[in-house]
């Protein structure tokens, strides 16, 4: 471990002392603490760059049947939603931070094929109920496998299965980045001295931390003996720009996406 990683832990150490362990908690409490959002904002991710979303709505014209409604799952504000409202006749947001779900409906009263709701995807039995409410639902995931535990990992493929049905397809993506969470934090500009605020508020909330998340890791959660891989290749996610010790900006972290569908029983 280099020197400058290990300056980086009585930071961290001090910035979670008090941020809550349940994580439900944490997404909440980040999101009371998001004063705005888009470029220039306190939510990492939420860039909505152009060129990540054109990517990301031709692979889903290629690959998906998009007669179907979809649920982004993870929603955070709804930026992604919105552009999935554009291609679906109906678009679902869902996230278990009631706090990112009243700003998601906030940022889309415009929208009219667009809804949003609170629901933790780790709670067992979410997904048939989605199923029951919808029929067969396609389902978006951009960042959150990556930030979960591993039990709650597994409930969230589960219940993604369930409201799938025979004709749902699902979009996920996840950070592909090679090191540990430490070498994330540098690489997106954390120092000892300084940590660029959007990445300072989550390590406050309490937000897990990032892991490795790459084709392996698809291919673990979704088996080929159990789901049908359309599509996956390595690709970017764009984030709001860091500025790292070398005094470049970072703007894009490494990721793998893929599209499958439930494999039809024999």
């Amino acid at each position: 471990m280099s020197w400058r990683k290990l300056l980086l832990i009585p930071r961290l150490v001090a910035l979670t002392a008090r941020a809550p362990r349940d994580q439900a908690k944490a997404w909440d409490l980040f999101w009371t603490r998001v004063r705005r959002t888009g470029p220039g904002g306190d939510a990492l991710w939420d860039l909505g760059s152009e060129a990540e979303l054109a990517a990301v709505e031709a692979r889903l014209r290629a690959h998906v049947d998009l007669a179907l409604p979809i649920v982004d799952v993870g929603c955070g504000n709804g930026r992604h939603t919105r552009r999935l409202a554009t291609l679906s006749p109906k678009a679902l947001g869902v996230d278990v931070s009631p706090t990112a779900v009243a700003r998601a409906r906030d940022e889309s009263r415009d929208v009219a094929n667009v809804d949003f709701r609170a629901v933790d995807m780790s709670r067992p039995g979410e997904g048939r109920r989605l199923h029951e409410e919808l029929g067969s639902a396609n389902a978006y995931v951009r960042g959150v496998l990556h930030v979960m535990a591993p039990e709650a990992q597994r409930v969230m493929v589960e219940n993604i299965h369930d409201f799938l049905g025979e004709r749902g397809s699902l979009y996920v993506v996840e950070t592909d980045f090679h090191g540990d969470s430490l070498d994330h934090l540098e690489y997106q500009g954390a120092t000892a001295g300084a940590i660029p605020e959007p990445l300072r508020l989550l390590i406050a909330s309490g937000v897990r931390p990032p892991a490795h998340f790459s084709e392996r890791e698809i291919d673990a959660f979704f088996p080929r003996s159990q789901w049908s891989r359309v599509a996956g290749e390595p690709t970017v996610l764009h984030t709001l720009p860091m500025h790292n010790r070398d005094g470049g900006a970072m703007d894009e972290l490494t990721a793998y996406y893929a599209i499958v569908r439930v494999r039809a029983k024999a």
